[in-house]
């Protein structure tokens, strides 16, 4: 079980070819520009393998994921992109470190060790994230939006012979906090999401998968894994002749309405990409169950691009481009029974939308 921010299953045997990460999404207010908001992105990882590449950078392990006393040992890696209202900056952390989880109750850290510059701390319905190097500093207060939302939900899902993976998200909170850099410096306040996962596959395939906050505290998400000719794309054009044939593992949109207090899910539904006059993407969902419809447009306004390369064989290697894309939420319909919600009952939406193409073997 890994059911908690700070649990780690190291039964032996039980984490072989695992890859976890800590990823928290900050999306903050823009008051120069409402329509393109601020958003950082922060992953702490670790994989099981030898050595893999991360943009640039190889990361080779120098000692296994364990328990020591009170404390688990990670040697992993943090990264993190920051969009700062008018330009995407990343990395603007990119760092091999060993980290240390250590757990008191209900409370807990994940914290760079023996320097404590990146750190993720507190208690369910209340953390704090601390990231600062020396061109980089953000600090903020994560606390419970009072609803369903900031509930800390477990699920697990297995695909074959025990693989899979499993995820414990927060879906809203709200933050307040500081950031600075080299050109900007300020207090920033918004909302954010969490997702805590661990993939334990031999093979790690391409997906879409998306996750939007609106305006009247509703909430949407979709995750669509898929198998195809995209695995085989090797490049980081947003456009490919592979880009078509998926054969999906996993779909699901998921939506919460605020003002119904009720979530809705569907898990049949279908995705569709297009993209504006800046090359950027823009992508258009739709989903049915028996008694509603949902559809939604999310249109990209920047672009962070993470590459991680993994070697197979002497001479093979295996790739993944892993992208991220902040967006607006442009259209939006949901019919029930006895309702209907467009845009202007959601209000504005920001949010993030990753595609991943590519595989790690």
């Amino acid at each position: 079980m890994n059911s908690n921010v700070w649990n780690m299953d190291l039964t032996p045997g039980q984490h072989k070819r695992s890859w976890w990460w800590w990823f928290w999404l900050f999306f903050m207010e823009n008051p120069e520009n409402p329509n393109r908001p601020k958003q950082l992105a922060v992953m702490w990882s670790t994989k099981d393998c030898d050595k893999f590449r991360i943009n640039e950078t190889w990361w080779h392990r120098r000692k296994k994921t364990q328990k020591m006393g009170n404390q688990i040992i990670i040697d992993g890696a943090v990264g993190a992109w920051y969009y700062d209202g008018k330009k995407m900056k990343e990395p603007v952390i990119l760092d091999k470190r060993f980290f240390a989880i250590r757990q008191k109750e209900n409370h807990g850290i994940l914290t760079s060790t023996p320097k404590p510059d990146y750190y993720l701390s507190g208690r369910p319905g209340e953390y704090k994230v601390h990231l600062e190097n020396k061109n980089f500093k953000f600090h903020v207060d994560l606390t419970s939006t009072n609803d369903t939302l900031s509930d800390e939900k477990f699920s697990e899902n297995s695909f074959y012979f025990g693989y899979g993976f499993d995820i414990l998200k927060i879906c809203r909170m709200n933050l307040k906090g500081v950031i600075k850099d080299v050109t900007t410096e300020g207090e920033v306040a918004g909302t954010a999401y969490f997702q805590k996962v661990r993939i334990s596959a031999p093979i790690i395939p391409p997906w879409y998968w998306g996750t939007i906050h609106m305006q009247n505290g509703s909430y949407l998400q979709y995750y669509m894994l898929h198998l195809g000719p995209p695995m085989f794309r090797r490049k980081k054009s947003h456009k490919s002749n592979l880009d078509w044939g998926e054969k999906y593992i996993s779909k699901s949109i998921s939506f919460y309405s605020k003002e119904l207090e009720k979530s809705f899910e569907f898990k049949n539904p279908k995705i569709s990409k297009h993209f504006d006059e800046s090359g950027l993407p823009i992508f258009k969902l739709e989903g049915m169950n028996k008694e509603n419809s949902i559809s939604f447009t999310l249109n990209s306004y920047s672009r962070a691009t993470w590459y991680f390369e993994q070697p197979m064989l002497r001479f093979i290697k295996t790739v993944l481009y892993y992208n991220e894309y902040p967006v607006t939420l442009s259209k939006f319909s949901f019919k029930g029974q006895d309702v209907k919600l467009t845009e202007k009952d959601v209000g504005t939406g920001v949010g993030n939308c990753e595609h991943a193409w590519g595989c790690l073997i």
